[in-house]
């Protein structure tokens, strides 16, 4: 997720372009313009990432363990924003269809690590249903 780290230094230089002030009450149009900026630029580098982790994912017959856990990601937390996790919804759909295409989910965990310092299967259990997840295993499995 290179565009979100380069997303969240922008959001911490922006501020300081746009001569925010540190006084809220002087500044505040001028905080509002930044956090909105902020928000808009992580949404759009999230797509990024994940349209980036789609054609690689396509590219590579569905053999890549990296844009397999960044897709994974997007199904779970869609907003991109780890305070949200748990607020955002699932896409089941989609961990359906990453389930029928995961062929190593062994390296797709390890990527998922990784990158984003949380487990898999503990994620997909939180967020499914024990019917949903049992039918995710089911894919998985096939």
């Amino acid at each position: 997720m290179q565009y979100v780290k380069i997303i969240e230094i922008l959001a911490l230089v922006i501020p300081l372009l746009i001569g925010a002030s540190s006084s809220l009450v002087k500044g505040n149009r001028k905080w509002i313009i930044a956090i909105v900026a902020y928000f808009i630029l992580k949404k759009w580098a999230i797509k990024a990432a994940t349209d980036k982790a789609k054609s690689e994912l396509q590219s590579a017959g569905g053999n890549n363990p990296n844009a397999l856990a960044t897709l994974y990601k997007q199904a779970l937390n869609s907003s991109g924003y780890d305070w949200m996790f748990e607020l955002d919804g699932t896409e089941e759909d989609l961990i359906y269809q990453l389930a029928a295409e995961t062929t190593n989910y062994k390296a797709v965990f390890d990527s998922y690590k990784s990158q984003y310092n949380r487990d898999l299967t503990a994620d997909l259990q939180k967020e499914l249903s024990a019917t949903e997840y049992q039918r995710f295993l089911t894919i998985l499995n096939k």
